[in-house]
């Protein structure tokens, strides 16, 4: 038995349409990525990781936003202060590091957000 399948649509055209230009794709772009980087993001009281965040959509820009609005946020997402380096508990977030997103992509979670992703929109998102 064969099968033949015809796309009816390019795959730039879907992505275009239900990311792109869908809000609240874009709104479940930056939770799930949030989440799934959550267990990189230092811990100490929670304030940095959970208490303390954001998610936004710029639709001129067409991204979500995760903002950590702590003021010290910034330090510590660069793993510097005072010139020094610093060093993160693992007590609590045991992979907790410096740049958590790029930790995260290092990790591979990268391809489970497109995934999740994936699935969102094919449930008719």
């Amino acid at each position: 038995m064969t099968f033949n399948v015809k796309w009816n649509k390019p795959v730039q055209k879907i992505i275009d349409k239900k990311v792109l230009k869908d809000g609240k794709t874009l709104k479940f772009m930056a939770v799930t990525w949030h989440r799934l980087y959550n267990k990189f993001v230092p811990w100490e009281t929670g304030t940095l990781a959970d208490r303390a965040v954001d998610h936004k959509v710029d639709m001129a820009e067409q991204r979500g936003i995760i903002h950590h609005k702590p003021p010290y946020a910034k330090f510590v997402y660069g793993g510097v202060t005072w010139g020094r380096q610093m060093v993160f508990s693992r007590e609590k977030h045991p992979h907790a590091s410096a740049q958590w997103d790029e930790a995260a992509k290092r990790a591979g979670l990268a391809d489970t957000l497109a995934k999740d992703v994936e699935a969102y929109i094919r449930r008719g998102r």
